[in-house]
């Protein structure tokens, strides 16, 4: 088997905030159903706090939380202490599908928080960019994504007064 595909996707403000005090700082209808079809069914790479804020595991994905906390349990997912190994158990579930007779893009997402992408972009073959066409206030930002210069894919939409744009990019 290749190696997996490693991916991050995430929704940001034109100042690259992330989020705001443990929310998102907008509200776009089908977000959520976007995400669900490009995710499912790979493996999600989490922080413990994004973990927390979501509130639930999330379905017909394996749901991997890093934190430094060794008694952190999550019941229907899998802790881990480190990005690295969060990776490993992330290529080993990608393994697992193929041999099931998966024969799509084997790939695994980073799904935040901020410290987890942070961590993770140098790491990263492709980003799944909803740009939210505003600036915003908050307190966890998108790193430096500037060396992902090849564009695959581009949607500008609107919904109300708010703009924004689905953007794939990779190195």
């Amino acid at each position: 088997m290749n190696k997996p595909r490693i991916s991050i996707i995430v929704a940001m403000s034109d100042n690259r905030v992330i989020g705001n005090k443990g929310e998102i700082p907008w509200n776009i209808p089908g977000e959520q159903k976007r995400v669900r079809e490009i995710t499912t069914p790979h493996p999600l790479i989490m922080g413990r706090k994004t973990h927390e804020a979501i509130g639930r595991i999330l379905s017909d994905r394996l749901n991997i939380i890093v934190t430094s906390d060794r008694n952190y349990n999550v019941d229907g997912g899998v802790v881990v202490h480190s990005l690295d190994e969060a990776i490993e158990v992330g290529v080993e579930a990608e393994k697992t599908r193929l041999r099931q007779g998966f024969d799509g893009q084997s790939e695994i997402f980073i799904f935040g928080g901020g410290k987890i992408y942070e961590e993770a972009i140098n790491q990263v073959d492709r980003l799944y960019l909803t740009i939210v066409h505003k600036t915003v206030e908050g307190d966890a930002f998108f790193p430096d994504y500037s060396s992902f210069t090849k564009e695959i894919s581009r949607e500008e939409k609107e919904f109300g007064n708010l703009t924004y744009t689905y953007l794939t990019l990779e190195r």
